[in-house]
């Protein structure tokens, strides 16, 4: 059951000279000081996925599986990090800048899987309408 697009955006430190950009061209991620998380990370498949149809493989100077590692290095300007604009929209604007990914802007879709084949009770359906509610 769909609920919504979630796109993935780029996070740099406000001293960044990215901080001034808007957008930044996915093929530009080859360029930049990317701290990411690992390849096993499904956010991070994402994006190789979208980079290796550019014809290009990231290699990002830190990885790390801990979201508030890739905060602090991004706020000390260490390097950018890719993530869903929705989770870069919670982090302190004092600190971070959202560039804008374009051509292509990597994305995904975001939604409910339940078996339509076994039972669903009254709490399950009320879960399932109000996330919708939600996401209208």
């Amino acid at each position: 059951m769909p609920l919504y697009t979630e796109e993935f955006a780029v996070a740099v430190s406000r001293s960044s000279e990215w901080s001034a950009h808007s957008h930044i061209y996915l093929k530009e991620l080859k360029d930049l000081s990317l701290v990411l998380f690992p390849n096993n990370h499904h956010c991070r498949k994402l994006i190789n996925s979208y980079c290796e149809d550019q014809g290009f493989d990231l290699k990002p100077v830190i990885e790390t599986s801990a979201m508030i590692s890739l905060k602090r290095l991004v706020k000390n300007n260490i390097g950018g990090t890719v993530l869903p604009r929705t989770v870069l929209q919670t982090w302190d604007d004092r600190y971070y800048h959202i560039v804008s990914l374009v051509e292509p802007t990597p994305e995904r879709d975001i939604g409910i899987v339940y078996r339509s084949d076994k039972f669903l009770g009254q709490a399950g359906k009320r879960f399932i309408s109000s996330v919708q509610e939600r996401f209208k």
